[in-house]
């Protein structure tokens, strides 16, 4: 299954909602129209830095049809963010 969002990082990943990673979305953009959306990310425990760097990519799938979409659904087209930099600080240990 395609997921719609993810990260270039492997100490992070995009969480799930429970019906989301059961279920592909199909979106349909006119042109010059947006869509917003909320991508909560999850930073493994056994990272120590107090910055992490990433992209977020949006796995965007062109198809004309729900078959259309469920054939072409394993080939991802990644549209991908700006670098991002996110600094926090560290918890005393």
């Amino acid at each position: 299954m395609a997921r719609i969002y993810s990260v270039d990082n492997k100490n992070l990943q995009v969480e799930l909602k429970p019906c989301e990673s059961n279920f592909d979305k199909i979106l349909t953009l006119a042109p010059r129209q947006s869509n917003k959306a909320e991508v909560k990310l999850l930073i493994t425990q056994t990272m120590d830095a107090s910055e992490i760097k990433f992209k977020i990519g949006f796995n965007s799938i062109k198809a004309t049809s729900n078959f259309d979409f469920l054939k072409k659904r394993k080939n991802k087209n990644a549209i991908w963010s700006n670098l991002i930099s996110y600094k926090w600080k560290m918890a005393s240990r």
